[in-house]
């Protein structure tokens, strides 16, 4: 008897359901005792895998082998999809180029910059439960231009001397420090005599004698590379368990650690299988952007006027390879309203160069 969905199949010697269903194209030959027990009477429902001779099975038409392999499928990559994961980075060695682009508006006034360089990282090792990583930059390009101007070549030399530094991530892959300050403040005081000679001016000689208090007498220069939106930009896949279902968290950003709720979903290209993260998210924080600035004086100064609290929105897309586990293509937008007349706002674009 053959109907429209399903043929009725005599058991011959030697059958079985993985042979069976391997003759009719059915990829997982479980699906065959499921098929027959949904189609017959409960009387003749398989009790279990074994076939015996003579007896009657109900498979499926071409068709709907077609179909149940299709859904087989999809139900495979959703529970692929529904593992969590978290990149790693004792994997990560990779090139990035990064361009940011940031624009600021103070009323009617505004100011757009570009910048672009590659940026190198490489695992080094784990160190008492820090990992040690080890960044460089260079092919400094500003506003698409090589560094052409006196000032800006200042810079670029001045910012030799950093490089390469060995960042300390912690567990949580946030930044907490640099390994190698001594190997940096030797590098910057064998440079700097040569940097005084070539750069002359008030200007050189303040600039110059900025850098050396940065690099010698704080920790600036460890603040700066905590706070680098960059390098925490991305590390976000690398902080948590990324999942398929909607996640919402916390995140900051910026020198004044200013919070951002992010809700965040992936979905799986279905051409190369890579893992696509995307984030929104705002800014929920309580703060003004004179508390920002004056924190000691909003708590303690009974004139301090409090302005309405900062806003601003975020939106951050992260193409992932996951047989490298390492992220391709990042695309990043922060923007803060600092003010009713103030705001910044910070594209990032990096990408992955040694493919």
């Amino acid at each position: 008897m053959q109907t429209k969905d399903y043929i009725s199949y005599k058991v011959k010697s030697g059958d079985t359901l993985k042979s069976l269903a391997l003759r009719i194209g059915l990829n997982n030959y479980k699906q065959l005792r499921l098929f027959h027990n949904k189609v017959c009477l409960e009387i003749e429902h398989l009790k279990t895998e074994e076939l015996i001779k003579g007896q009657v099975l109900y498979v499926p038409d071409a068709q709907i082998v077609n179909l149940i392999n299709k859904n087989n499928k999809n139900e495979t990559i959703e529970k692929e999809n529904a593992h969590p994961f978290r990149l790693q980075l004792q994997t990560l060695n990779a090139s990035y180029a990064i361009e940011i682009i940031k624009e600021d508006r103070t009323g009617d006034t505004k100011t757009k910059n570009a910048i672009a360089y590659t940026l190198d990282l490489q695992f080094l090792e784990n160190d008492e439960n820090l990992n040690i990583l080890k960044i460089d930059k260079t092919n400094f390009l500003i506003n698409k231009k090589q560094p052409a101007t006196k000032m800006q070549q200042l810079a670029l030399q001045c910012s030799k001397s950093y490089y390469p530094i060995h960042l300390l991530v912690n567990k949580n892959s946030e930044i907490v420090g640099i390994q190698n300050t001594s190997e940096i403040k030797e590098r910057w005081l064998k440079n700097k005599a040569s940097i005084n000679e070539f750069f002359t001016g008030h200007y050189a000689e303040k600039y110059i004698s900025t850098i050396n208090y940065k690099l010698l007498k704080s920790n600036q220069l460890e603040d700066v590379l905590k706070n680098d939106l960059v390098l925490n930009t991305i590390l976000i896949p690398y902080k948590r368990a990324n999942r398929t279902i909607e996640t919402t968290f916390n995140s900051t950003f910026f020198k004044h650690n200013i919070n951002f709720k992010i809700t965040q979903n992936s979905e799986r290209d279905k051409i190369n299988q890579d893992i696509i993260l995307t984030q929104e998210g705002f800014v929920d924080d309580p703060r003004s952007y004179k508390e920002l600035l004056d924190p000691e004086s909003a708590v303690n100064n009974p004139f301090f006027v409090k302005l309405k609290k900062i806003e601003g929105v975020l939106s951050n897309s992260f193409t992932i390879n996951m047989e490298r586990g390492i992220s391709k293509n990042i695309s990043a937008l922060y923007k803060v309203d600092y003010t009713p007349i103030k705001s910044k706002e910070t594209t990032v674009t990096i990408n992955l160069v040694n493919n």
